[in-house]
Formats: C-alpha cells, structure tokens, sequence
C-alpha cells in the first residue's frame, strides 16, 4: 500500500512539464509565475514530498520493504527516459523526495549502524547464501532455481506454505493467470514506447528479488510486491481482449471473467482451504481456543462466570498464542496434580489427549466432576480441537459462552 501510493504519486508528479518554468502549461508570462503555477508547483512539490514519506515507512515494514526505494527509482528513470531536460526539470522535486525519504528512515538507519547483525538476522537466515541443498552448491544456481520457480507460481505450482495459500496450487486462478500470459505479452511489446507497461515489467523485477535471492521457493510473502504489478498486467490482457471483441460483447467478457474468477476462488477459499489439514494445521487451533477461554472470565459481567477458574496445561500456557489473548489477567497452570477443591472450576486439554490424560483430570477436579461439551472440532471432521472438564454449573456455563 504504501509502494503504490509513492509510485503513483511520483508517478503524476513526474508528468512531464505540468510544473515546469517553461510559461507553455502553466501560464507563466515572460517567466513570471503565475498564482495558477505558483500552486501547480507547490502540489508537486508536496506530492514528490509524500513519496518520499512513504517510500521511507515502506522500509520499515516487511522486509521486501528495503527494496521500496529501488522501485521508486525505477519509475523515475523509466518516466524520464534519457532526456536531460527532463531531467532537469524534475530534480529539484527528486530531492525534495530524497530528504525526505532519508529524514523517514534515519530512525532506523542509526539502529542499523548500532546493531546491523540484529537487524539483518532474518534475512541473513533466509539467504540463498545460507541454503544447505547438497543437489545445488552454488549460489547462482541456487537464484536460477529460484527465478524459474516464481516464473511458474502464477500458473504452476505456488507457495506451500499453508498460512499463505493452498499449498502448492497456482496463485492465481485459470482465468486470471491466462489474463497474465496475455497481459505480459501486450507488455512486452510494448515496453519500448509505452512507459506504463515497463513501469508494470519493472515493479514485477524489483519485487521478485527478494524471493530469489532467499530459501523456500516460492513465497507469497517474500514476493507480495509482485502481486498488484500481476495483477496490472492480467488487466492489461484483459483490456486487449476486450479490444478484439465487438461493443455489444464487451460486457458480457468483463461479467464472464469476472463471475468466474470470483466463483473459483471462493470456492477454493471457502471450500477446498477451510477444511484442508495443510492449512488450518498451520495455524494454533489449540492455543486459540484454549486462550478465548481462559480469558473468558475477566470478559464476563456475570460475577459466577468471573469466579471460575480455568486452568491450561503448563506448556500450552506459556505459548505466545495464548498469553496474547489472556494478556493482563492471570492464567492458571495444570500439571496432572490434584486441584483446590472448592469453587468452579475448568481443566482444558488438547483434543488428542490420552484417556489416562482425561482421567487424572478428572480426579484432579475432585468431587463433581464431568467432561463438558461441545467444543470445537477440526474444520470438516469431528475431531475435537481440545478438551474441557468442569466442576460447576458456572464452569459449564462459562464455556459455552466463552465459544459462542
């Protein structure tokens, strides 16, 4: 968000001679400013301002934000071209977004200079330099192994990572990615003549460094920048498209893309994602839920529920998850041993645990003591995602209402 708001501010900032002294467009007589040039400049000037802005917060983000500047770069040289004038035109609005850029990140420029190893130990961990393929021992074939891998993640096998996406099925969908072939062509050709279309190619080749030069081939997060440039170009592929076609079918190309594109990727989004075990397996379903229910009490204005209290296994306890959602309450610890025996109570497990597991909890409670139900299961099967046992009519209560 922040990149392509910079590109397209530099971007109209950049159009050639709407703010120069030349007195053609912008009214100037015998090279005095007129208030209408006075103005147009100070928008500019204020836009070239903002770019820099946010190409500079754009580095603090992720880390493919440290190529924001190269990207911003490349939109200037292609905008410009080889015309000095041009370019004299433009610099003093380029270093108007160069301090200001440099201003944004000198921050986190004198962290750097006071712990550059911290500052680049995830991505030093990610390098292609830091990979340990025996079939591949050399850097650069690692990166040409990698190049050719993201070349077919749109249209061949994407990400497997299944916080990501689908594991291994294509980013995009039938009909966008054939909307890309074709959009990358129209781009290709016309490149030499059209400054829009090489912007596109040049913001899709900047953004893909970072997953090239790093592990775990292809990488939706490693290579997001690429998606808007990709997305650009199967819209240019659909704009030629539609210029093949008559007027009166021009509609109905746009609803048919667009319905089907739409009805397949809520269908794998929705459908095929939900239940798939490689995707909700990569995230913590156990934690969370245990987490919402222990910081169920303190959310409660029943004081019964309030007095319950909820106890976790010591090592699910301790996980990031879980001390997030009970974050400024405190959390009570379960290690197989007997329980205070008075007051309501929940002992929660994870869903596969032992039915010796179940049993010591349920001594653990003492007298009164019962499983309780229904928790939540994994998405498509019946398999419980944990476990709860109560002692009480509020903890019972507690729980339905902590996963309502």
């Amino acid at each position: 968000l922040l990149v392509l708001t910079a590109v397209g501010l530099l971007w109209r900032s950049l159009d050639d001679g709407r703010w120069t002294v030349d007195g053609e467009r912008q009214g100037a007589d015998g090279g005095r400013w007129t208030v209408d040039g006075r103005l147009n400049f100070a928008c500019c000037m204020l836009h070239f301002a903002l770019a820099g802005l946010l190409g500079g917060l754009a580095v603090y983000a992720y880390h493919t934000g440290r190529v924001a500047p190269l990207a911003l770069g490349a939109v200037a040289v292609i905008r410009l071209g080889s015309s000095p004038a041009a370019w004299r035109r433009a610099a003093p609005g380029l270093a108007v977004a160069a301090v200001v850029g440099a201003l944004t990140v000198a921050p986190l420029a004198a962290y750097i200079l006071g712990d550059i190893d911290g500052y680049n130990r995830r991505v030093g961990s990610v390098s292609v330099l830091d990979n340990n393929d025996p079939q591949v021992h050399s850097p650069a074939g690692l990166v040409l192994g990698n190049l050719g891998r993201y070349l077919l993640m749109f249209h061949v096998e994407g990400d497997s990572n299944g916080r990501h996406h689908m594991p291994e099925a294509p980013m995009f969908d039938p009909m966008t990615g054939l909307l890309l072939a074709l959009g990358l062509g129209v781009a290709c050709t016309q490149a030499r003549g059209n400054p829009g279309a090489a912007t596109v190619l040049a913001l899709g080749a900047v953004y893909m460094i970072p997953g090239v030069f790093s592990g775990n081939a292809p990488h939706a997060m490693r290579s997001l920048g690429t998606l808007a440039p990709a997305a650009m170009l199967a819209g240019l592929g659909l704009s030629a498209a539609l210029g093949a076609v008559g007027n009166g079918q021009r509609r109905a190309l746009v609803a048919l893309v667009l319905g089907a594109s739409l009805l397949f990727n809520a269908w794998l989004y929705f459908g095929v994602m939900r239940v798939e075990p490689r995707v909700y397996g990569e995230f913590d379903l156990v934690e969370t839920a245990m987490g919402r229910v222990a910081a169920a009490p303190l959310a409660s204005a029943d004081p019964e529920l309030r007095a319950v209290r909820v106890y976790l296994p010591d090592k699910l306890r301790d996980e990031d998850t879980v001390r997030f959602l009970t974050w400024g309450q405190p959390t009570y610890g379960y290690s197989d041993a007997p329980l205070p025996g008075s007051g309501p109570a929940l002992v929660l497990l994870p869903g596969d645990a032992s039915a010796a597991a179940q049993s010591e909890a349920m001594a653990a409670l003492g007298s009164g003591a019962a499983a309780l139900g229904p928790t939540p299961s994994y998405p498509g099967t019946s398999q419980p995602i944990m476990l709860a046992f109560g002692r009480g009519t509020a903890a019972a209560r507690l729980l339905v209402e902590a996963l309502r």
